[in-house]
């Protein structure tokens, strides 16, 4: 095994993943969150206006 592999090896679990995945999940979770609440102001919006319901957005406008 050369330096890069070592390297490599080093830095991820035992499913693969790296190690900067989990320091990345406080930073992932509200940008998440964020997108959700602008797709439900979007589709709320829609819908009041009376412009109706498009195709991508007919399963959420249902769950809501």
């Amino acid at each position: 095994m050369n330096g890069n592999e070592a390297a490599i090896s080093a830095s991820t679990d035992t499913v693969g993943q790296s190690a900067a995945t989990g320091l990345l999940m406080p930073v992932r979770i509200p940008v998440y969150l964020s997108g959700m609440v602008l797709l439900c102001f979007g589709i709320v919006l829609n819908t009041k206006t009376g412009l109706g319901v498009a195709a991508i957005n007919s399963v959420p406008y249902c769950v809501s």
